[in-house]
């Protein structure tokens, strides 16, 4: 059974409010997604004031390739030159097509982006809150054999560090 409500042009039923029904309307946002290996760790960022870990990268302009927009947001927000890239696989997120590189890069890595507060070399091991659609592209990423650490740990989100 759906409700129609008198000013509103959409159904509206009994389990959703407003802001549920337009957020299924909108359009997920393709992001380059980028795995940055050194010596074994992966490179992890975080947003200022953000309190969970990400990948580095971003949305892609209108036309870019994955690669393409990969490297480009590594190099805006890290500093870091890319060597190599790598397209490995597509991942779906709520609100998010990521379209994931593996690249090789050289450099010291220097926040660019005013977004960008904090960058770690992960080891794998550490536990940290990573976002939960990197940690299902990272998990993958470790399945498929793009990523190999002695041991491996999947973590708790909840925990920060």
């Amino acid at each position: 059974m759906s409700f129609w409500l008198t000013d509103q042009t959409y159904p509206v039923y009994p389990c959703l409010d407003k802001q549920m029904v337009e957020k299924k309307a909108r359009k997920k946002r393709n992001r380059a997604t980028a795995l940055v290996m050194n010596e074994g760790r992966l490179l992890l960022v975080r947003e200022r004031g953000a309190r969970h870990w990400s990948l580095p990268g971003g949305g892609m302009k209108k036309g870019e390739d994955p690669v393409t927009a990969a490297c480009r947001e590594l190099d805006e927000e890290t500093g870091l030159t890319v060597l190599s890239a790598t397209y490995l696989f597509h991942y779906e997120s709520p609100s998010q097509h990521h379209h994931v590189c593996r690249l090789e890069a050289e450099g010291e890595v220097e926040l660019l982006k005013e977004e960008i507060g904090d960058y770690r070399w992960w080891d794998g091991e550490t536990q940290l809150a990573i976002i939960p659609s990197a940690t299902e592209i990272i998990e993958r990423a470790k399945i498929e054999g793009h990523w190999k650490t002695a041991n491996y740990v999947l973590f708790n989100p909840g925990k920060i560090s």
